[in-house]
């Protein structure tokens, strides 16, 4: 290959590396004919652009930091069980204690999908997020497993491989004036909005990617076990949302009798919550 050969685009795409955030921007040439490429070729001194200028987009400034805090399951859905311990039970303490240290702080809002013990669908879980516009999705979860040596906390956030996949739900299943908090989506073009929630993903990828690094230095200070794989990517349908950083904590196997003693111990939880606030406020300040 040299730069007289005549090619054009084949395949564009970026990549993200979750451990530091930086993104590469990969392009595939291949070689075309030269009646194929003067077909997509463009006479710069013939090209006539017609640039329309758009009115900013207004936003209502926020004084507020707004955390939405997701315990897992809840009413007919136990979650997880073992003996008489219930997944749901857990992490709704969890969660609670969770709020309590981060109401302490004076410009943070907390939201909860659920205070009590009641059944929340998955996308009325995520669409709270746009409503309510929050900076910051948490959700808390546990497991059960025949395997018991598993212990430790993972955090989880949405994979790339999934993502594509779920902005085009969003685009064809949601009201497109509640995708994007702040932009109404409404009658654009479908290309369009792809092209704006691939933008917006990728900036909250990158957000996702630097709250789990600010999350672990601070688990690990207030001595908080992790998991010996700690940050994983998957699609679960929680991890959704375009535009706000979505993070779920996978607090454990209740198999292991350790991660369940601690689960259990509200010294323990209250530890976790602190953690976590303070893994928050390190990364949003």
């Amino acid at each position: 290959m040299t730069l007289v050969d005549t090619m054009l685009p084949h395949e564009v795409d970026m990549s993200v590396e979750p451990e530091n955030g930086s993104a590469s921007l990969n392009v595939i040439l291949k070689n075309v004919n030269e009646i194929e490429f003067e077909a997509h070729a463009t006479i710069i001194d013939d090209l006539e652009l017609n640039i329309v200028s758009l009115a900013p987009l207004q936003l209502e400034k926020k004084d507020r930091f707004v955390v939405l805090i997701d315990p897992g399951h809840g009413g007919s859905d136990q979650g997880a069980e073992r003996e008489s311990t219930k997944e749901k039970e857990l992490v709704l303490n969890i969660g609670l204690a969770l709020r309590n240290f981060l109401l302490s702080v004076d410009d943070i809002e907390v939201i909860m999908t659920r205070d009590k013990d009641t059944f929340v669908s998955l996308p009325a879980r995520v669409n709270l997020a746009q409503k309510g516009e929050a900076d910051l999705f948490l959700s808390l979860h546990a497991h059960s497993t025949e395997h018991h040596q598993k212990q430790g906390v993972t955090i989880y956030t949405l994979s790339n491989g999934s993502a594509g996949t779920a902005l085009e739900q969003l685009a064809l299943l949601h009201n497109r004036s509640e995708i994007l908090t702040g932009i109404d989506l409404s009658g654009v073009d479908d290309k369009v909005t792809g092209i704006l929630l691939d933008l917006t993903r990728n900036e909250t990828q990158l957000q996702s990617y630097s709250l789990v690094s600010a999350l672990m230095v601070q688990l690990k200070i207030f001595g908080i076990t992790l998991n010996q794989s700690p940050r994983r990517e998957a699609s679960f349908s929680v991890l959704k949302s375009a535009n706000v950083p979505s993070i779920l904590f996978d607090l454990g196997s209740l198999s292991n009798n350790m991660n369940l003693i601690n689960l259990r111990d509200p010294t323990w939880q209250s530890s976790f919550g602190e953690a976590i606030a303070a893994g928050i406020l390190l990364w949003r300040d």
